[in-house]
């Protein structure tokens, strides 16, 4: 065939040649298995059953008629069956690939590149903290570099200059009083922030002011069974 192709023409790399049935291929008889296999999926059989007189196939005469093709469909359903784990396999990857999608190995394998890890386990928090660690250059020690560096390891803190050179404040904005698991995080910001620098840590609590404008008498207070320690932090 392909003698005869290119006795006319020069085939190229890439060519493809469409053909027919080939000549001497006969018809399928009952009996037969037809096999179709893609590399590193697997094999697909399907065994043929004719319903009717096969005879014709012993002497290529054709019986014209209804014939019902069996197919082994146990193996039809194995194999459908992995094609559909290999579709599900690749929706994950797909999902992993991407810090915004990524939900478990994703997230695994990037938090394995960087020397800190996000503190926190919400999902959404955690994907944010990561996306900041990313930002963060290796010989960048602003401050923005710094807050997208705390802010990566998941801390609710932020580092600002004071007007007494080689001296930051570490703020917890969103936390009143001593936050919980402070002593995690000063050793967290302490490793982040350039040791040539004094960290004072500033916290913050409710006013005789706030009190006042919340509340009209100490009874009321009194009346919500607070300890000290949770009175400071009642801000909201």
């Amino acid at each position: 065939m392909l003698a005869f192709i290119t006795a006319g023409i020069t085939l190229e790399p890439g060519d493809v040649v469409s053909t027919g049935t080939p000549a001497g291929i006969g018809p399928m008889c009952s009996g037969d298995t037809v096999e179709v296999e893609i590399e590193g999926i697997g094999v697909l059989r399907n065994h043929i059953v004719y319903e009717v007189d096969t005879s014709w196939c012993e002497n290529g005469d054709v019986i014209r008629g209804t014939i019902n093709l069996v197919t082994n469909g146990g193996e039809l359903e194995a194999v459908g069956a992995a094609l559909d784990g290999c579709a599900a396999a690749l929706e994950t990857v797909e999902r992993e690939m991407l810090l915004t999608t990524a939900e478990g190995d994703g997230l695994e394998r990037i938090e394995a590149l960087l020397a800190r890890r996000p503190v926190t386990s919400v999902l959404e928090r955690r994907r944010a903290a990561l996306a900041a660690l990313l930002r963060i250059g290796g010989d960048s020690f602003t401050l923005s570099a710094i807050n997208d560096n705390l802010a990566g390891c998941g801390l609710n803190a932020v580092a600002s200059e004071t007007e007494e050179p080689g001296v930051v404040e570490v703020r917890f904005p969103e936390v009143p009083g001593i936050p919980d698991g402070f002593a995690e995080m000063r050793a967290i910001i302490e490793d982040i922030l350039p040791c040539h620098l004094e960290i004072r840590y500033v916290y913050w609590y409710i006013t005789w002011a706030m009190l006042q404008a919340r509340f009209q008498t100490w009874g009321e207070i009194e009346s919500l069974g607070l300890s000290w320690s949770a009175l400071e932090k009642l801000v909201r």
